[in-house]
């Protein structure tokens, strides 16, 4: 029994996808998109508000966010519009993307 089990978590470690290295940046993000409201919220206290160009519908606070465009919740989002906003960063849900 006890060989099943490490032969099966060998198996199953040993198919685990490949962590991507962290990407390295010159510069930091111009156009940053946020799809959690407490990510807006950190975004804005560490004075990057200016950069966020869409966050979630969700996102209430602070009240600046009412001029940032919208770009779906955690239930969905409006891919064609995240596209046309063209975001160096997006974060959310534990991930960060460069596209």
């Amino acid at each position: 029994m006890y060989r099943f089990v490490f032969i099966f978590f060998v198996v199953i470690l040993g198919c685990t996808p490949q962590v991507e290295p962290p990407v390295r940046r010159d510069t930091p993000p111009q156009r940053i998109i946020s799809t959690l409201p407490s990510i807006t919220e950190v975004l804005f206290d560490i004075e990057l508000g200016d950069r966020i160009v869409g966050d979630s519908f969700f996102t209430e606070y602070p009240p600046e966010t009412a001029k940032i465009e919208k770009i779906g919740n955690q239930y969905g989002f409006h891919r064609e519009k995240i596209v046309s906003l063209k975001p160096e960063l997006t974060e959310g849900f534990g991930l960060v993307v460069f596209p």
